[in-house]
């Protein structure tokens, strides 16, 4: 079997048309297969899995409405996050983050100050989410 001159991962992932030369690899290296002129089905190709991890990666919530309160209960129940903060003028968000033993905030600004989350879901009513989308960048 002749090599082609693309890497073979750069080759599974476009098409024909599109292949991309060993000179300017997607990947960076060349691939193992074309190195070592090995077909692909005598290359070892090593399993990776989902990394493991302890900590839970924070998560918090402009907006406690009925579609905030559904986020809520999702983050609650993922055992890979974890509810950083509420962030809602209410009195009802403030009452469901006093339950959730959870930091709130009338203001989304200062729960993004305080909290430094890692993901945030927008739970706003439409015409807020630019400004609360800009406010995460």
């Amino acid at each position: 079997m002749k090599p082609r001159p693309w890497c073979a991962g750069c080759a599974l992932k476009s098409a024909p048309s599109r292949q991309v030369p060993l000179t300017t690899c997607r990947a960076g290296v060349v691939c193992e297969r074309i190195r070592t002129r090995q077909p692909l089905t005598q290359r070892k190709i090593p399993m990776t899995s989902r990394l493991k991890t302890t900590a839970r990666m924070p998560i918090a919530v402009f907006g406690a409405g009925a579609i905030g309160r559904m986020h809520i209960e999702r983050i609650q129940s993922h055992p890979d996050v974890c509810l950083s903060g509420i962030a809602d003028p209410s009195d009802a968000a403030r009452e469901l983050a006093a339950d959730l033993n959870v930091p709130w905030f009338s203001d989304p600004l200062a729960l993004l100050e305080n909290t430094k989350p890692e993901a945030v879901i927008i739970a706003t009513p439409n015409q807020t989410h630019t400004s609360a989308g800009l406010a995460c960048i």
